[in-house]
C-alpha cells in the first residue's frame, strides 16, 4: 500500500474510531491534495477497503472540481486491514 492510500486509509479509520461512523469526509486544502486523495481512495476502492464513492473516484479524475472534499464509507475489511496496520505494530 502507497503512502496515498495509507494516508486516506488512516484518516477514514481515524474518523471511525472517534465517531463509530464508516462516513468519512476528507477534506482538501488544495488540487494537488485532491488528486492523490482521488488516486489513493481509488486504490482502496478496488481493494474493498472504503465504499459509496464518488463517481470520480471509480472512473479516476481528470481534473479537480470546484469543491476539494471527498468522501466514501470505510469497509469492515478496511477497518480490519487499519487495525492490524497500526495498532498491532503498536
Amino acid at each position: 500500500m502507497g503512502q496515498n492510500e495509507k494516508l486516506v486509509l488512516r484518516y477514514a479509520y481515524d474518523n471511525y474510531l472517534k465517531t463509530g461512523d464508516y462516513y468519512f469526509v476528507y477534506h482538501c486544502s488544495d488540487s494537488t491534495e485532491w488528486f492523490r486523495v482521488v488516486e489513493g481512495m481509488h486504490y482502496l476502492y478496488e481493494s474493498g477497503l472504503v465504499d459509496e464513492v464518488p463517481e470520480i473516484v471509480k472512473r479516476g479524475c481528470g481534473s479537480a472540481p470546484m469543491r476539494l472534499d471527498i468522501d466514501g464509507n470505510i469497509t469492515d475489511r478496511g477497518i480490519e486491514k487499519a487495525r492490524l496496520e497500526w495498532e498491532l505494530k503498536g
